[in-house]
């Protein structure tokens, strides 16, 4: 039996153990070295399932993003004033790569948002390094397509870069996105 004045001792280290878990689980489950777990994103939601959810989605944006090919997405895209995203990604530090550009991004969970209706999964505006989440549709649409999450969150970033939309639509960035960046087993399963 623990004395009750024990007890007490025993709760800071049953808490720092299960902190730990918590970090070190990740890793364990996506076969990651700690430094490459999400730790790294920045995610401010207030919903658990939301922010593990989140944080998965961009740790598979980032094994995408390590691809050439999913990298040179960056290359398909013009901001408003004509520069190449890959450029502005540049601008922003010659020594920063997409994936480490990517971990600057600030995600956070905007649910509320009137402009999140429908399938509507993130907001950004151009040129700005905050993605708003729409907390409902983004659990839903992992649940049912983990992959268009991660696309989603690809989308978005290239928003942040300076993308507009209206031209190119929604649809074709994420479309590109996909071509680009889904692995190859999938888009053999999944076209036609």
């Amino acid at each position: 039996m623990v004395a009750r004045g024990n007890r007490h001792r025993v709760r800071p280290v049953m808490v720092v153990i299960l902190v730990l878990a918590e970090v070190t689980a990740p890793s364990m489950i996506h076969g990651q070295s700690p430094q490459e777990t999400s730790r790294k994103w920045r995610v401010v939601v207030t919903d658990p399932l939301l922010g593990r959810q989140t944080r998965r989605a961009l740790d598979t944006a980032a094994t995408w993003l390590k691809s050439p090919s999913c990298a040179g997405v960056l290359n398909d895209f013009s901001d408003p004033q004509g520069h190449v995203l890959a450029d502005r990604l540049l601008a922003v530090d010659a020594a920063t790569d997409v994936v480490t550009y990517l971990g600057l991004v600030l995600f956070v969970d905007d649910t509320r948002n009137a402009a999140c209706r429908g399938e509507v999964v993130a907001i950004s505006v151009p040129s700005s390094r905050v993605v708003r989440l729409c907390g409902d549709a983004f659990k839903r649409i992992w649940q049912q397509d983990s992959t268009y999450a991660v696309a989603a969150l690809i989308h978005e970033m290239l928003h942040t870069l300076g993308l507009g939309e209206n031209p190119p639509s929604s649809s074709e960035i994420t479309r590109r996105v996909l071509s680009r960046c889904r692995p190859a087993q999938q888009r053999a399963h999944q076209e036609p």
